[in-house]
């Protein structure tokens, strides 16, 4: 496999990513949990073997089985059903809600995207970035974004957003994620949270 010929691609997230996925986890869904997928295409495939990504897009999972997606050129909803077509290998994440009003709280949050402009600069630079790093070993951070950002990409607001709803999620300061190395958030990160961290984010098994 491609990973193992690059020691920086090795990464507990990897092995959360490779591990055996839920049967019928479209049946398990449930709101506020986080959906990682694989876009369909060469370039998509192209830029996960290069930054050493195991998935290029995370959604959340709302009400009656819809998902809210920051993507180009605004933010939409989706039904869920739309990435478990095709070979877009999904997985969910799990926040530990330490009550109902904290869910709803990040829910109501997420909602509020739909129709928010993508932050077109950011994604290209992110991958860009990304790309550079894991094969060249060089690196340039970019500001982490503002909580009252009018952009955003899809990992970015996901995570800036359970830590702004969650106390819990705190000690993810203490990690090695590419939030902190590069200033984004990339999908390895979920990963490396719930790897590291399940009692705040837990695979959907």
């Amino acid at each position: 496999m491609y990973l193992k010929k690059n020691k920086r691609c090795s990464d507990v997230a990897l092995s959360i990513g490779n591990s055996s996925r839920s049967t019928n986890l479209y049946s398990k869904l449930a709101p506020g949990d986080i959906l990682l997928t694989q876009t369909y295409g060469f370039f998509y495939a192209l830029w996960r073997k290069l930054s050493c990504t195991m998935y290029d897009h995370s959604a959340v999972v709302l009400e009656n089985n819809e998902t809210l997606n920051i993507v180009y050129p605004v933010a939409k909803k989706l039904p869920a059903s739309h990435f478990f077509r095709s070979d877009k290998s999904p997985m969910a994440l799990r926040p530990v809600w330490r009550n109902e009003k904290q869910r709803m709280e990040f829910l109501n949050s997420m909602q509020q995207f739909e129709g928010t402009h993508y932050n077109l600069f950011r994604g290209v630079f992110n991958i860009s970035n990304m790309m550079i790093y894991y094969r060249l070993g060089l690196k340039i951070p970019l500001k982490v974004p503002e909580i009252t950002s009018k952009k955003w990409v899809c990992t970015d607001a996901i995570l800036m957003y359970l830590q702004k709803i969650m106390p819990e999620f705190s000690p993810i300061d203490t990690l090695d994620l590419d939030l902190f190395r590069f200033g984004f958030t990339s999908p390895n990160d979920f990963l490396r949270i719930a790897y590291y961290m399940p009692d705040i984010l837990k695979k959907v098994e």
